[in-house]
């Protein structure tokens, strides 16, 4: 029984909803941004006339926003929330198939492991998540050469994308930790979007109060997008408590799965 080509071939179909929705979204700002750099005059007075909470809240900046590059950082607002959405529900929807299914008695008396299924359910998750960055980093190219957005950084473009590699990777081990914490999953979008658009509301909170504190707890604040761009400079603090609890997250989850009582299916 190869549970890690099982997994992948039911995920099949929503990685490839996921890649389109993620190269439609792409493709509608990176389509726009001749529009805004053919007239800059105007964008930046637009962008003078919102109120500086406002500016902020959004990640926008007077100067990085007339590049390719600090137009494509601000976009990377929206890209995240999807690609947290994917990942998210992936590592919950996974790992609670056999609970929502009442099959976790069948797939536990097979001759194989909880290590094994558990380890063999990531990987599974891992290499979807993979594909779909792969496939979101072409397309992107893709756009960029159709609308000929002129030249830019090529390898902060690359660390912009990474770092969005490293939110689902978060995303997705926040989800295999929920799907153990949580005694029974009834839905498993409603955990998701909970979790996602309330971390991304307490990022924002942390950025109109000024507190830095706040971006520890919100992973769509690890990257400063506008001090990346304008200064190349990246707060790697954030990033390793980041790390740090994405570890203990997959680490604790491991530890529920393989040793936690499974209730039987009457």
């Amino acid at each position: 029984m190869n549970i890690y080509l099982y997994e992948l071939r039911r995920l099949r179909l929503q990685t490839v909803i996921w890649i389109g929705v993620l190269g439609l979204a792409s493709l509608m700002f990176i389509s726009l941004y001749p529009a805004f750099s053919s007239d800059m005059t105007v964008t930046q007075q637009l962008m003078q006339n919102m109120p500086p909470f406002a500016r902020e809240m959004l990640g926008l900046s007077l100067s990085a926003f007339t590049t390719f590059l600090g137009f494509y950082s601000f976009t990377m607002i929206d890209i995240m929330l999807i690609g947290a959405a994917q990942a998210m529900g992936l590592g919950l929807g996974v790992m609670v198939r056999e609970q929502q299914a009442k099959t976790t008695d069948f797939l536990l008396t097979k001759p194989i492991t909880r290590t094994h299924v558990f380890v063999a359910k990531c990987a599974a998750m891992l290499t979807a998540i993979l594909i779909t960055h792969v496939a979101y980093c072409v397309i992107v190219y893709v756009w960029v050469a159709v609308f000929k957005v002129g030249e830019f950084d090529n390898a902060k473009v690359m660390v912009v994308n990474a770092s969005f590699l490293a939110l689902q990777l978060w995303f997705m081990m926040l989800g295999i930790a929920v799907s153990q914490l949580v005694h029974r999953v009834r839905s498993v979008v409603a955990y998701t979007l909970g979790a996602v658009f309330g971390l991304f509301a307490v990022g924002l909170i942390g950025a109109l109060i000024g507190e830095e504190k706040f971006r520890y707890v919100s992973p769509f604040k690890y990257i400063d997008y506008l001090a990346y761009v304008s200064e190349g400079t990246i707060d790697a603090q954030y990033w390793l408590v980041g790390g740090l609890m994405a570890l203990a997250m997959l680490v604790g989850g491991y530890m529920l799965y393989t040793h936690r009582d499974k209730k039987a299916v009457a």
